[in-house]
């Protein structure tokens, strides 16, 4: 744990919370005994504030933590509350009452319940095993305890220095504010995940994968909101950036690879979501779902994708990205037939090893595509353009018969698509229970035959 400045903080963090709550319980059992002098009395208003902290608690867990998680992220659940209590302090400096250390007490029990401690339990939801369990362990006890007992005797120097409560008060609210900041920094602070940190291993950062569509991997790197790619030189055709950004998901680091915890969760979430996704439809699909099918708590979920629609975004980007990758790899000096027989195989494969995600693709865009209007409302005409590009040239070349590239590109989109999109159909024509890897290959053969003669090419010869 000393050789991981992120558990560190934690550790910090857990130290500067029980110093806070135990300045308020000392000052508690001061002014409960001289306002209330009768045990009685004494007993009542603890039973009350109890009952009020239980209730409370239970109304934000289940109400309001989920919603400030996903709505306001990780630093609201940690530094939220620490600032509450250093204004609940210098209110108590200013007005040392019982009330106000009362709605001080309920607010600080309260916000530890329902908001700092998922907040905590989340930063070490993406660390591997070793560091989850063993520095935890040290840190909710050992560390807690001994923060417990280092402010409590320092409580008991400050008042031997000075009775009542303004210098307890406005110490604590320096140390709420303290924990406030370093709650603000451990929210955006991203874990070594995969790595041993309480040994000192090696660490990797957390990424997140790149979420774009339609990239070619060679052509992409990391921008401010979203991944920008700069296309293949064609013929008479600008080059122009095209971004596609997934919001609320895990901001990218350039320099190290995403650490093996992190990506064996991701791809359980991701596979997990595109088969609801692809039942459900995204407006059908929950993600409470998805967390159960994957083992996770809804909370952790939103670690690594804040909210569902980041979440099908990534989802959608990966067999977009598989498309057209394929698709960008065409060139005017390459041979028509050859390009063209590579395109319509590489897009069957696809449809047959990821038919949902496919499907997915399909419903977007027959619902209107709302979801990846941040795209379409892009460059995205100017990249088709670009890919026409290539088939005009062919044509002019003579290298193909003239046709339409417009239409022979939606007639590739739509025949190599149809066999994932409408798999049903066909088996129910065929009288197959499923289609198979050698009836994709036929359908490989029959594709290729009709649509290079209908394009005055011949088909290259089979291998």
């Amino acid at each position: 744990m000393l050789a991981s400045p992120y558990l560190l903080g934690i550790a910090a963090f857990v130290v500067l919370l029980a110093s806070a709550s135990t300045f308020l319980y000392f000052e508690q059992a001061r002014l409960v005994q001289q306002t209330f002098p009768d045990p009685i009395q004494q007993v009542r208003v603890f039973g009350l504030l109890d009952f009020a902290v239980q209730a409370l608690s239970l109304l934000a867990q289940l109400f309001v933590t989920g919603r400030v998680a996903q709505k306001l992220g990780l630093r609201a659940l940690l530094a939220g509350v620490p600032l509450l209590v250093c204004l609940g302090f210098l209110g108590l400096a200013l007005a040392p009452t019982f009330a106000m250390l009362a709605a001080l007490m309920v607010v600080r029990r309260v916000g530890e319940y329902a908001f700092v401690r998922p907040g905590r339990e989340m930063l070490f939801a993406p660390l591997d095993a070793h560091s989850k369990y063993k520095a935890k362990n040290v840190i909710d006890t050992l560390v807690y305890r001994g923060g417990d007992a280092l402010s409590a005797w320092f409580k008991a120097l400050l008042d031997s220095l000075a009775q009542g409560v303004l210098l307890a008060a406005l110490v604590g609210a320096a140390l709420a504010a303290a924990w406030a900041t370093l709650g603000w920094y451990l929210g955006g602070e991203r874990p070594p995940a995969g790595a041993r940190c309480a040994t000192g291993g090696e660490t990797d950062r957390d990424i997140a994968p790149a979420a774009a569509a339609f990239l070619p991997p060679h052509a992409c790197h990391p921008g401010d909101s979203g991944l920008s790619v700069h296309r293949l030189r064609f013929p008479n055709t600008p080059v122009s950036p095209m971004t596609l950004a997934v919001p609320a998901h895990s901001a990218p680091s350039a320099d190290k690879p995403a650490g093996r915890i992190r990506q064996k969760n991701e791809e359980a979430i991701l596979a997990a979501a595109e088969e609801e996704f692809a039942r459900h439809g995204f407006k059908g699909t929950s993600m409470n779902t998805i967390a159960q099918t994957v083992g996770l708590p809804k909370a952790n979920l939103h670690y690594y994708f804040n909210n569902k629609l980041g979440l099908y975004l990534a989802v959608l980007s990966n067999i977009l990205e598989l498309w057209d990758s394929t698709f960008n790899t065409l060139t005017v000096e390459d041979d028509p037939a050859e390009a063209l027989d590579r395109y319509i195989r590489a897009k069957l494969d696809f449809s047959r090893r990821y038919p949902k995600a496919s499907r997915i693709f399909a419903m977007e865009v027959i619902s209107g595509g709302e979801c990846l209007s941040a795209y379409f409302d892009q460059d995205y005409r100017t990249w088709f353009r670009g890919r026409a590009a290539v088939f005009e040239a062919w044509i002019a070349a003579g290298k193909m018969d003239p046709v339409d590239p417009v239409h022979l590109i939606f007639l590739l989109w739509g025949s190599t698509q149809h066999y994932a999109d409408f798999a049903s159909q066909i088996c129910r024509v065929t009288g197959r229970s499923r289609l198979t890897k050698q009836d994709f290959a036929e359908a490989g053969d029959n594709l290729v035959r009709i649509i290079l003669k209908g394009c005055g090419l011949t088909p290259p010869a089979a291998d």
